[in-house]
């Protein structure tokens, strides 16, 4: 009996640690699980919020980086009228409260004013009188392409803009290094703000004669060593001392003035001393009286590479005399009446033989060659 009374009480020994344990275990178990799960929550709604902010952020500093708006450029000279000089070749904008006309005291030029202010181009120059003595500055710019001196006088609002590019219309004279009796923009502001304008005015101003002569008939004369282009309908007479070159209007108004001189006296024709428009000879006189012209009457041009003298024709005839001097042998051009077109053509004048020297006009006229 006692080993059967021992037998149970042997059983609820071992059986008795095990109900404590699996009452331990469940215990356990309930309250690690809702802490677990509130952590695991926590966790991935803090990560949400941090991913949602790191996002936030970058867009954010993504829309200032990259705008989404283009500024617009202003155009200053918007509404402004246009000028434009076929004699001259060149074009300009100014402003609409600014008065354009072309002729001022004694001066031939372009004046652009508003009240005691003025823009003034002038391609031959002017002005040279009652200057307030040495410029304060001189400086090299440019206006477009083409170089220029700029010289000021501060205390009078006063600045010419000279060219001295020789690529510049033949119609202007091109400035030598003294800056005397040549072409200019002439600017008077009478305050600032007109001469902040002016300056946006010469901003506009730019050359418009360049000439399209890929059509025109060149000319070559072998015994003359050169060549030249000619529009078309111009007609060429080859003469025992040179050659003329005349327009299809010239021609016209020469037969139309013949018609009308048949039959009737020479008070009822339509006297003309011009048969032509440009003129080319060798035999005429290599050096020339410089006292007959004054020195102020003479001048020079670059004519494509090739440095011309000019000096005016004297008598009834208007005009002006190109020459220049190749390996002792003169080049003499007169153009008539109209600069415009016969410079047009003289700036096609090609050598079609070596240069060896060539010559210039001394202080006394006479042709020095080097």
């Amino acid at each position: 009996m006692d080993h059967k009374s021992s037998q149970p009480d042997s059983q609820e020994q071992n059986q008795l640690p095990t109900q404590p344990a699996a009452s331990i275990s469940l215990e356990s178990l309930n309250n690690f699980t809702p802490k677990f799960v509130g952590v695991i929550v926590g966790l991935l709604i803090l990560g949400g919020l941090v991913y949602g902010g790191i996002w936030f952020w970058n867009d954010k500093n993504k829309e200032a980086v990259v705008p989404t708006f283009t500024p617009r450029v202003i155009d200053e000279t918007a509404g402004w009228q246009t000028y434009r000089n076929e004699e001259y070749g060149f074009g300009l904008k100014y402003p609409s409260d600014w008065k354009f006309s072309q002729n001022f005291s004694y001066v031939d030029g372009f004046f652009f004013t508003k009240d005691k202010s003025t823009f003034s181009v002038l391609p031959k120059g002017g002005f040279d009188h009652g200057l307030p003595g040495i410029p304060d500055r001189i400086n090299d710019e440019s206006v477009g392409d083409k170089m220029v001196k700029v010289s000021d006088w501060l205390k009078t609002n006063l600045t010419f803009v000279q060219f001295i590019d020789n690529s510049i219309p033949s119609s202007w004279i091109v400035c030598k290094p003294d800056l005397k009796n040549c072409n200019r923009l002439y600017l008077h502001a009478d305050n600032q703000s007109d001469m902040e304008t002016m300056s946006r005015i010469i901003s506009t101003f730019k050359f418009t004669n360049s000439v399209d002569t890929s059509t025109w008939k060149t000319y070559r004369n072998e015994q003359y060593g050169f060549e030249i282009k000619l529009p078309y309908g111009w007609n060429i007479e080859e003469k025992s001392f040179g050659l003329d070159f005349t327009s299809p209007e010239k021609i016209l108004f020469l037969q139309e003035n013949e018609k009308n001189c048949l039959g009737q006296g020479t008070g009822e024709c339509i006297v003309h001393g011009l048969t032509t428009d440009l003129s080319f000879s060798n035999s005429a006189e290599i050096d020339i009286d410089i006292e007959e012209y004054g020195p102020d009457r003479l001048g020079e041009k670059i004519i494509n590479s090739v440095k011309f003298r000019t000096y005016p024709i004297l008598g009834i005839v208007s005009g002006i005399i190109y020459e220049t001097v190749i390996n002792e042998k003169i080049y003499h051009f007169e153009i008539y009446e109209d600069q415009t077109k016969g410079l047009q053509i003289l700036s096609t004048f090609r050598f079609t033989e070596p240069m060896i020297n060539r010559c210039t006009t001394d202080k006394d006229g006479k042709m020095i060659c080097v």
